[in-house]
């Protein structure tokens, strides 16, 4: 069991943490957070952000927002990452694997020209429904009155 501290609604308090996975914690607390409540579990410079899944009792479980690296927490320290200077958006990415492909000029107009023959073809296959069910519509329509009119004079 370690001693960890919890930042909850409530505030900061003491915490034991009783098992750790790679996405979880099961810890005990005097007073528990609900089901559904967001904490941030410290221990020395570990810090794990999770949702409580599940309490009974003074324990309860957490799902973490992030893959919790367990050698870390067991040993206190987390690996040294480099500060963010700047805006991160802004520098351009180290082995980025998107790649914009500019398409030339007859490619983009032949494949415009696919997408306008295919709203074509589906256009006509709507106008040529529509004037069908028009067809046999009006061709059910004189049998159907028929009957009607035959079983309205039967009562």
């Amino acid at each position: 069991m370690l001693a960890a501290r919890m930042l909850a609604e409530q505030g900061w308090q003491d915490v034991r943490v009783c098992n750790v996975s790679s996405r979880g914690m099961m810890l005990r607390s005097a007073s528990p957070p609900q089901r559904g409540a967001y904490v941030e579990i410290r221990h020395h410079q570990i810090c794990t952000v999770g949702r409580v899944v599940w309490s009974k009792g003074t324990a309860f479980g957490i799902n973490s927002q992030q893959k919790i690296e367990v050698r870390e927490l067991l040993s206190g320290t987390s690996p040294v990452r480099p500060p963010i200077n700047g805006e991160r958006r802004a520098k351009p990415r180290a082995n980025s694997s998107i790649q914009m492909r500019v398409l030339p000029p007859e490619e983009a107009s032949r494949i415009v020209g696919r997408g306008l023959e295919w709203t074509a073809i589906a256009l006509a296959v709507v106008a040529a429904s529509v004037a069908l069910s028009g067809v046999v519509r009006a061709s059910l329509e004189a049998p159907f009155t028929e009957a009607r009119v035959a079983l309205k004079s039967a009562h």
